[in-house]
């Protein structure tokens, strides 16, 4: 398991070397269902959730991009930033 966040009740894992973040329900520990992130790389090793745009953001570091999918739709964005980005974190700034 490379990341994990969580938002309400679903908990997101994001493993190694795949295409899919994984969404748990946080009482039972089930799985509920798997978000496709297309373009990641083996090394997707940040990840967190903002709960006021309802959006997952990811970041790899081979292909320095960070990625963001909204949680509703799975519609997808990403963009490339400086080399190598690792950890996320969202705050309640607008």
């Amino acid at each position: 398991m490379y990341a994990v966040t969580s938002l309400d009740d679903d908990v997101f894992v994001m493993r190694h070397d795949s295409q899919y973040v994984e969404v748990y329900d946080a009482k039972t520990f089930t799985i509920q269902r798997h978000i496709r992130v297309a373009g990641l790389g083996p090394y997707t090793i940040g990840m967190t959730v903002c709960a006021r745009h309802m959006c997952l953001y990811l970041s790899n570091r081979d292909n320095a991009r960070i990625h963001r999918v909204k949680l509703s739709g799975n519609a997808a964005k990403k963009w490339s930033v400086a080399k190598g980005p690792r950890g996320l974190s969202v705050t309640v700034a607008t």
